[in-house]
């Protein structure tokens, strides 16, 4: 990775009102797939919200040449650990952050840290893909061409009722 700050997104120069045309970054030359060529499928030990996750990014990754067979691996690593860290946040919410030992000892349930890392690996990786807003920033994609956000989803669901 490239030391120094990382680039700010387009949106928030424009927020800001700092964008400047001149100095906004070239797009990277990216390959693209070759004519009639299909998106990988994820790899069949991933878990079933890996897949999910693999689902939503791995066109998006395709059709910006991002996702090739040589690093489709690393792509399903990113997956394997989006779908580790739904799971602990689910058993978090579900029993809550800490528990009472026999003993009456209040302790942090070891899903917690399984969540904190499984989130650090993933943000690796994600950023390795472009699909953090800096380091989408440094691809140069259009607005309109970033996927739908369900992690928002998940950890802000629509209240019915």
């Amino acid at each position: 990775m490239a030391g120094g700050r990382p680039p700010k997104p387009r949106v928030l120069k424009l927020l800001t009102g700092t964008l400047r045309k001149d100095r906004e970054a070239k797009k990277p030359r990216l390959r693209k797939p070759a004519a009639g060529a299909k998106c990988p499928s994820p790899p069949s030990v991933m878990g079933k919200l890996a897949r999910e996750e693999w689902r939503r990014v791995a066109p998006f990754l395709f059709r910006r040449g991002m996702l090739t067979l040589q690093n489709r691996s690393s792509l399903a690593a990113y997956c394997q650990s989006y779908g580790r860290w739904v799971g602990y946040e689910k058993v978090i919410d579900e029993h809550g952050a800490t528990f009472t030992t026999e003993k009456g000892y209040v302790c942090q349930r070891p899903e917690v840290t399984q969540s904190q890392k499984e989130r650090l690996t993933m943000l690796k990786f994600a950023t390795e893909f472009g699909l953090t807003p800096s380091s989408d920033a440094k691809f140069g994609a259009d607005e309109t061409d970033t996927p739908k956000d369900v992690t928002a989803d998940f950890l802000f669901p629509a209240k019915h009722g």
